[in-house]
């Protein structure tokens, strides 16, 4: 069982390397991600609730507005958390805290919205699910791997190339991967001059307005075969 000095000198060395800590600086990079600031950035395109859940800690990310409280592994870098903190631990190892914390899934990871200290306690002692209560915010794609406020012009230039083109509707983000935001623009020219020439069209698609659907089913097909295998190479 650990206690809380020992997570709390973890989170502080997380935040704040030995070699800035005379400074008295936090690497702001390495604090939770808040989904406020996410949103300001990407907005999400309508919510739902989505019922109680058992979730994955793994994929708990971030807070809807505790970011300053928590590392982004979750360990507490703030020590007025030391009371609270060390109750829920000991109700959670003794089973008698059950209550479901409340998420909001957004790209398919979590946000925490209540109960910050159930999930910082889960993942200092490797408990992998937690039951929830969802709300699922609609966005058109995933969030990348190990996401940061600094990685975030890329999920904004992979969401203005589906606004642009409404591929993701048609075709799952997840198969077309990630890349530099200047790779999106490359692949918004080649969606737009590659795809009418499969097709026996004469001269590129217009700059505005979304791809047809049509074209992704039936005989069309060939249109998410193209997208699945030169997507790839275009990005990369």
């Amino acid at each position: 069982m650990r206690d809380f000095d020992d997570v709390l000198r973890a989170g502080l060395r997380e935040v704040s390397p030995f070699w800035l800590r005379p400074l008295g600086v936090r690497l702001a990079g390495r604090r939770l991600l808040s989904l406020a600031e996410l949103t300001e950035r990407v907005p999400s395109r309508g919510q739902h609730y989505a019922g109680l859940q058992q979730v994955n800690v793994g994929r708990i990310i971030g807070s809807e507005d505790r970011s300053e409280d928590f590392t982004a592994t979750f360990l507490p870098i703030n020590s007025s958390l030391r009371n609270r903190w060390a109750q829920v631990r000991d109700l959670m190892l003794a089973q008698r805290l059950n209550r479901a914390v409340q998420v909001v899934e957004f790209g398919g990871y979590f946000f925490v919205r209540d109960g910050h200290h159930r999930v910082s306690v889960a993942k200092a002692h490797d408990i992998d699910f937690l039951d929830a209560e969802v709300v699922r915010f609609a966005v058109p794609v995933r969030l990348l791997p190990r996401i940061t406020m600094a990685k975030l012009p890329l999920l904004e230039a992979k969401l203005e190339f589906h606004d642009e083109t409404g591929v993701f509707d048609v075709v799952a983000a997840e198969d077309v991967g990630d890349a530099h935001p200047d790779s999106w623009q490359f692949l918004r020219g080649q969606v737009r001059t590659g795809f009418p020439r499969l097709l026996g069209m004469e001269g590129p698609l217009p700059d505005t307005g979304a791809i047809p659907s049509r074209w992704f089913d039936g005989p069309h097909r060939i249109i998410r075969d193209y997208m699945r295998r030169e997507v790839a190479l275009l990005l990369f």
